[in-house]
C-alpha cells in the first residue's frame, strides 16, 4: 500500500478537526467563515494598488 504524502495527512487532520468543530454541518462552517474579518495578504494589497492606478491614462510623449 502506498503511504500518503505528509501534505495529504495534514489536510486530512485539518478537515477532520473542522468537521468535528462544526458537527459536519457545512452551512455552520460557511457562516463561521463569513463572520470572520477578511484577511488581506500582501500580494492582494499590491494587486489593489495596481488596480487603483488603472484609471490613469498614459500621457503621450512628443519627440
Amino acid at each position: 500500500m502506498i503511504e500518503d504524502a505528509p501534505i495529504v495527512r495534514d489536510i486530512r487532520k485539518i478537515r477532520c478537526a473542522i468537521s468535528q468543530q462544526f458537527d459536519d454541518d457545512l452551512e455552520k462552517y460557511i457562516d463561521y467563515l463569513r463572520s470572520q474579518p477578511q484577511m488581506i495578504l500582501e500580494s492582494d494589497k499590491q494587486k489593489q494598488s495596481y488596480s487603483s492606478l488603472s484609471h490613469c491614462e498614459p500621457k503621450s510623449i512628443t519627440v
